[in-house]
Order: structure tokens, then sequence, then C-alpha cells
């Protein structure tokens, strides 16, 4: 029989049951040594074969469980003609992966996006166009907003609400009073109302419907928008909302501006609110001014790490000039008012050469950033048939030389057999990209063979400190998704010591167990930590989680290092283990930390204990 006690700074552990403060990292070190090279695991299929052609898929990871995440996206099915939202599910840190909800309610199904809540909850959206004679209705549609309970292994329709077009979901992770509070910011929050427009969607908690949805201010240089895509979302340490979209505007005069093309420019804004929603701010610009279809889908990611550049928040894009591609990236420390932007690298825009067209040279690269902040950017080269990674250890300021994920898939283009997976069908007449209406007075039909890269692109970052990206291997079989695990080999985290500005708050939280493991191969007794405030005020963090003595007698101690004394103040020491949170509510909880003793010379016996004296430590005031 397993148990649990808990008293004041004091953890048993028995037989089966270790906790391990761990996904964590020692908070003592920070300098600038560097990481000799990246880890890069074997590619693993998400996406069975020929399960459909993918070309949207955005991944989240959970706060709470360690090793799970979600991708979700669309499909589109050549044998019904028709496309299809869906969701994958892995919860070994992406070594195996299952479908777990599939929505094909109607003919066309699009517009997902998808994120982890606190406490095991996941959010997925949908949305459903009315098919009438070949053509989908966006207007006369819906969206579905699908919930988990258990970190996306059930799902169930929450609520639905009208036709929600091209959208992206965040929660708020518990570091304000709102936690728990969704975001689902559109380029149209309510497509079948003619007044409607880019905004954003948001479910209080508590609550089980959307709130009536909030429009983002028009105005502008060079004009108004007529586009607003957001392909990222996040909420700060704060509680502040922030948005990054794809922004097109126009100075053109009259109702239909995305005709003059020569009058449009694109643009990488963001958008705030810090009221939970109530408001948005006007739209900030992260990148300059470009002209039509020269920029990439950005994406967003935020340093949530104890380091130096804890809360900055990263957006990377890729931008073409005079026939080069560049690999862009912004940062900003102040919640996104004002940004820097740099560039990565430039690459040639060679054009790829592919059943008799040509396609870009390179997708809009996915930023993350790790535990010990570490930022990774991931990206496709060669019409997306080539992946590359690049780390930087200084906040984004410089990068190593990008390493290849995978060797690149450049077979001979003479083999057109792939083309079935690519097909979709729609009335000749169909209303084009321009905006023109459908002539009524002709019927036809045009069969589309259109192979493109992942959009937009998706990385994560898990709590052992490796990255995660998602691509698609191109032609045979249709796009499927597949993924890695990048891991930073040699690395040694930046050296600063923090003991001067720690007190000890045990007496103010607690701790909470999950996901017990034990590795007979090399003896190591592994369990998920998470941090509870138990007081009635809210704690600032990072949280050091210091052992003080460890002991078993189901073997010897050989790894698990404690401090020198049990009556030692707060310090810093190697065994010292980080909670990366930003300020925990009281009953709040922190996200998983993973910790791991291992023992030698293990007994066989029916009962057993590992023992843990902990101490926990936060910053002064």
């Amino acid at each position: 029989m397993s148990f649990v006690e808990r008293w004041g700074k004091h953890v048993l552990f028995s037989m089966g049951v270790l906790v391990t403060l761990g996904v964590a990292s020692p908070l003592s070190v920070r300098s600038q040594e560097a990481v000799t090279n990246w880890l890069v695991g074997p590619p693993t299929r998400i996406s069975a074969a020929e399960s459909g052609t993918y070309w949207w898929a955005q991944m989240d990871i959970s706060p709470t469980r360690a090793g799970t995440i979600i991708v979700c996206g669309t499909r589109t099915i050549p044998g019904r003609n028709a496309a299809e939202g869906y969701v994958f599910l892995t919860t070994d840190y992406g070594r195996t992966w299952r479908q777990v909800l599939t929505d094909s309610s109607t003919a066309w199904v699009s517009e997902e996006s998808c994120a982890f809540g606190p406490d095991d909850e996941a959010y997925f959206v949908t949305s459903s166009s009315a098919v009438f004679h070949g053509l989908a209705h966006h207007d006369l549609g819906r969206s579905q907003l699908y919930s988990s309970k258990d970190d996306g292994l059930t799902w169930h329709v929450m609520t639905t609400s009208p036709f929600v077009d091209y959208s992206s979901t965040a929660v708020d992770l518990g570091h304000s009073t709102r936690n728990g509070q969704l975001y689902v910011f559109a380029n149209d929050v309510e497509t079948n109302n003619p007044g409607s427009g880019p905004g954003v969607l948001t479910i209080p908690p508590g609550n089980t419907t959307f709130a009536p949805p909030v429009l983002i201010p028009k105005g502008g240089e060079p004009g108004p928008f007529f586009s607003v895509a957001p392909t990222g979302s996040v909420v700060l340490g704060d509680g502040t909302a922030l948005a990054v979209f794809l922004t097109e505007r126009s100075s053109a005069p009259g109702p239909e501006p995305w005709r003059e093309k020569n009058a449009t420019r694109q643009r990488v804004e963001v958008v705030q609110s810090d009221d939970g929603g109530r408001t948005l701010g006007t739209a900030i610009g992260v990148s300059d001014l470009q002209p039509f279809s020269q920029i990439g889908e950005p994406t967003v990611a935020v340093d949530r790490s104890p380091s130096r550049h804890h809360g900055r928040i990263y957006v990377s894009w890729a931008q073409n000039s005079a026939k080069h591609v560049r690999v862009m990236l912004a940062t900003s420390d102040d919640r996104g008012t004002t940004w820097r932007r740099r560039q990565v690298e430039t690459l040639p825009d060679l054009a790829t050469p592919l059943g008799g067209g040509s396609y870009p040279g390179m997708t809009p690269p996915a930023v993350a950033v790790n535990r010990d902040g570490i930022v990774g950017l991931f990206w496709l080269e060669h019409q997306g048939r080539c992946p590359r990674f690049a780390g930087s250890r200084d906040g984004g300021d410089a990068f190593d030389s990008s390493v290849p994920v995978t060797p690149c898939d450049l077979e001979d283009s003479s083999d057109i057999s792939w083309y079935e997976h690519y097909l979709f069908t729609w009335p000749e007449s169909e209303a084009n990209r321009q905006g023109a209406q459908r002539d009524e007075s002709r019927v036809g039909i045009r069969i589309q063979m259109n192979v493109q890269s992942l959009v937009p692109t998706s990385m994560v970052a898990d709590n052992q400190g490796s990255f995660h990206p998602i691509w698609l291997a191109m032609r045979q079989g249709g796009s499927q998704l597949w993924t890695t695990t990048i891991a930073v080999s040699g690395q040694q985290r930046e050296k600063e010591v923090l003991a001067e500005k720690l007190i000890d708050i045990t007496g103010s939280v607690a701790l909470e167990f999950t996901n017990n493991q034990f590795d007979a191969r090399t003896g190591t007794f592994s369990v998920d930590v998470v941090l509870v405030n138990r007081s009635t005020t809210a704690l600032p963090g990072p949280f050091l989680l210091q052992p003080v003595r460890i002991r078993s007698s189901l073997g010897r101690v050989v790894h698990g290092n404690v401090s020198s004394a049990e009556s030692a103040t707060c310090r810093v020491t190697p065994g010292s283990y980080v909670a990366n949170e930003g300020v925990l509510p009281p009953e709040g909880r922190g996200t998983p930390v993973r910790v791991s003793v291992r023992l030698r010379d293990i007994r066989r016996t029916d009962s057993g204990e590992i023992e843990i004296l902990m101490r926990v430590c936060g910053p002064r005031g």
C-alpha cells in the first residue's frame, strides 16, 4: 500500500512513489558557456499514411501532465472531397501518438486551434461551413468549442457560436486572478454578422458560453486593415492576453480594397488585452510594412524560465527581400508595447520545381523557449522538405548555426504518382480570391492539385528542456505530420547567484504529485511535483525547491544532491530545482516539476520508501 505523508517541509514517499522536484532547472547558474551540440531524436510519424492531406496544424503542451502534447488542425480527404478537423495526442513526450477527435460534421470544417488549460483541461475550436452545390458558405456555418477534462483524452462540445474565421486559442494558466479564462482570437468573430470583424471571444472562469465578442480598433497606417489573421496567442504572467497577427492594410478607397494590390501592405502586428478581454488595444506593429505577399505567418512564445530574460516575448516570421528569404525575430520586454527586431538567417529564395510549377523556398519559422531560457527556432527549406533548427542562449541576440532535423526529402520530381493525394474539386464558377461574385450562368468543374507546406509552423518545449517541432513529409501518401525531440547536450546554464533574494516560504505551500515512474534499468524513481499556494496571499515566483535530506530504505542514494545541513538558510545548491512560475494566487497550482532520485543496490522487498526533506524558497516581497 502506497501513501504520502506531508507536514511542514517533510515529504515521505513510499515504494513506487517518488518525488523529485524536477522538470526544473537548478536556479543557481546562468553564464554563457556554450551549448556544445543539439541531440536530434529519430523522426516520429504523428498521422497515419494516406489518412488525408494535412495543411494546417498547431500544437500545445500540457501545463499539468508532463509529456502530454496535442496537435490539431485541418486536413483534406480527396476521397470525400471534404475538409475536416482533427486532434492527435501523445502522453509520452511524442514517442507515440493517437487520434482522439475528428470533426467532419459538414463537408468543410476548418479554422482550428487548440490549447491546454489548468487542472487537466484542454480546448479545441473548429468551424463548420454550410456546403451547398460544392461551395462552402462560412456565413451560414457555425463554430464548435470542444473541451476535455482529462488532458485531451476525451472530448465533448462545450458550446457553439456563429462561424469564427481563422482562430487562435490561449488560456490563462493561473498566473493571475483570471485563472482558466479562455481567449479565442479571430480574423472574424461572427462571420454571419456584417458588422463583425477581427477581435476576441472569451469565456471567463466558471462559465461555459462565450461573452459578447470584442473587436480590434481599425485605425492604423497605411490604412484600415481588411484581413487580420491570428497565428499565435499567449497569456503573460500578469494576465495580459496577447495575440500576433499577419495583418493586411490598404490605402485604397471603396468596399473592396484588396483589389488594389499596389496599395496593400502587410505587417506583423500584436494586440493586447489587460482586462480579461473586455477591451482590446490598438494593433502594434512588430515588423516593418512590406508589399503584399512578402511576409509569412508569425509565431509567438514567452520566456517563463527563471533566466534574466524572464517574461520576454518572442515573435518570429519569414520575410522576402531581394530574392532572399530572411528568418526574422523580434523581442519585447514591456508586454509587447515596443519591439526590437533582427535578422537571424538569410537564404536564397530559390523556387523549387515541383510537378511543373514552382513554390517558395522556405516556410515561416516557429519559436519556443525552454525551461532554461534557451530560444529555439524551427523552419523548413526547399518547399517544406528540409527541416532545420537553431538555438540561442542569450535571449535571441545570437543563434548557433542551424542544424538539420532530418535529411532533406529531395526526391525526383519526375514521379507524379503522388498528385492524387492533393486533389480537391470546386465548381468552376466559384468566387475567386479577389472577391469576384460567382457567375451563376455557368457550371463546370475545377480540379485543383495544390501542394503546400504546413501553416503555421509550430513547436513546443517540454518540462525537461527539449523542443518538439512538427512538419510535413511531402508527396507520397499525402502531406503527413511528423515530429521529433531536440535536446540540449553539453549545456551549462547561466550563473546567477540569487541566494540573497530568497526567503523560506515552506510554511505557505504544499506539494501535490502525479505521474509516478520507475526505470529499473537505471534505478531511477521519478514523479511530477506541483507547488500549491496554501496561504491567503499571492506568492511571486520563481520558486526554489531545495532538498535538505534524501534517504531510502529501498537502496543506496547515488543521485540527489542536498544542502550541507538542515539548518542552512535558503541558498542555491547543485541539487536545487526551480518551479518556473510568475505569481501563484491563493490555492493556485504551478506547472509540474519532474523530480528524480537514483538508487543503487535496490533491495528485493514488498515495501520500502524514499524520504526527502524539502525547503521551498521564493523571492523577497
